[in-house]
């Protein structure tokens, strides 16, 4: 019995993530879709930090969906040039993106870039941070689909 329950909300959540992440595709359009990563994560008693490496492989203009429509909790998503233990990493953007989906171009996080960083050329890569305050349900995901104009 335990089993079958725990199935069965497993399937739900599956099929929750596969709604949102259909939904980021069709948001980043006419972009070409390229790659997606979704985080998972229980909620907890204290806030957690998950962190995510993406890839910029050319300099053409990528399109993140950032879809949080999942998240009860309140969440923070910051976007850095450098990982977190760089000790002179620049945000380039945070906005909160719990219950709403939030679309990103990499021209505008390059424009950021180019400002703090004057000798910069462009990203070649985006560090990730999702800040999620503690929370009382279960498990819960964000979705990242990134597409290529």
């Amino acid at each position: 019995m335990i089993t079958a329950a725990v199935s069965q909300d497993h399937n739900k959540m599956d099929a929750r993530v596969n709604t949102l992440k259909e939904e980021s595709k069709q948001a980043i359009k006419p972009a070409r879709y390229e790659s997606s990563k979704i985080t998972y994560y229980a909620e907890q008693k204290s806030s957690q930090t998950k962190h995510l490496e993406v890839f910029l492989m050319s300099a053409d203009n990528y399109i993140f969906a950032f879809n949080g429509k999942d998240c009860s909790s309140k969440v923070t998503l910051s976007l850095y040039d450098l990982p977190a233990d760089a000790k002179n990493r620049s945000q380039l953007k945070s906005v909160q993106l719990d219950g709403k989906q939030i679309i990103i171009n990499s021209s505008e996080l390059n424009e950021i870039y180019r400002n703090k960083v004057k000798e910069a050329d462009r990203l070649r890569k985006v560090f990730v941070e999702y800040e999620i305050e503690k929370g009382s349900r279960n498990q819960e995901a964000i979705i990242l689909v990134l597409g290529l104009k």
